[in-house]
């Protein structure tokens, strides 16, 4: 799921940068709910293991992995939810200037940079998530 919502941001950015505002907020508001479910199923996950937290060293390092996951993806749903309300309320704004994607004004050029930052944000975010999956559930 966060693999899926980091690409959905990176199409988004691609899209916001043509000036397509509204495939970036689409984008975004799906990414928001695939991280949202992300965070719900690591949670419904750790709600059925078949050892105790602290059973052995691979069991501790697993929880404390899966709450570092839980917190880091709420960071960013909220990050992605804090742009997306900000890009409704710059929508009537910027609309003479080209939108939000090809405004020149302060707010709109500081808004394209905070987009760029929360899609590095996401990608840190699936990769991460890959090397743990890799390290605690491919072996």
């Amino acid at each position: 799921m966060t693999v899926a919502s980091a690409l959905l941001i990176i199409f988004g950015l691609v899209r916001l940068r043509k000036g397509l505002t509204l495939d970036w907020e689409v984008a975004g508001w799906v990414a928001l709910l695939g991280g949202l479910l992300a965070v719900g199923l690591q949670i419904w996950e750790l709600t059925d293991l078949p050892f105790y937290p602290g059973s052995s060293g691979y069991a501790s390092c697993l929880i404390a992995w899966a709450v570092m996951n839980v917190f880091i993806i709420l960071c960013g749903v909220y990050w992605i939810e804090t742009l997306l309300a900000r890009s409704l309320r710059l929508r009537r704004a910027v609309a003479q200037d080209g939108g939000v994607g090809r405004s020149p004004l302060p707010a709109a050029r500081l808004f394209r940079v905070n987009v760029e930052a929360c899609t590095y944000f996401w990608g840190f975010i699936a990769l991460i998530s890959i090397l743990f999956w890799v390290l605690f559930y491919a072996t």
